[in-house]
């Protein structure tokens, strides 16, 4: 697998279901077409980072053991914008997510990162 292939840094640094929770959801972008881009520049550099492109548009982006080891972060600046529109989600992708929300009100990522 690539070194820049997010499903190799995932088998890397993941375990138990936050490993498979991550490769599956990978695995179903790629299926509806989305293409994942590392980001290596500026404070993504040293990061295991991924905007996830639709289109030419990035619909949102996964951080890959990050901000907690063993864990793994999507988020979307814009979870309204059109691209999500032609992008419709199963059952069990929409449990997942829902399980999985974390919500940022000035700590954890949100501080570290320099978020008020």
């Amino acid at each position: 697998m690539h070194k820049h292939n997010i499903e190799y840094f995932i088998n890397e640094t993941l375990t138990g279901d936050a490993q498979r929770n991550a490769l599956d959801f990978t695995a179903y972008l790629r299926a509806g077409g989305l293409l994942f881009e590392r980001c290596l520049n500026g404070f993504w550099e040293d990061k295991l980072y991924w905007a996830v492109k639709y289109n030419d548009e990035t619909v949102c982006q996964i951080f890959v053991n990050g901000y907690e080891k063993g864990h793994w972060v999507v988020w979307s600046d814009d979870s309204g914008s059109s691209p999500f529109s032609a992008f419709p989600l199963d059952e069990h992708t929409k449990e997942t997510i829902w399980k999985n929300v974390g919500f940022c009100r000035n700590g954890g990522c949100c501080r570290d990162m320099g978020v008020v």
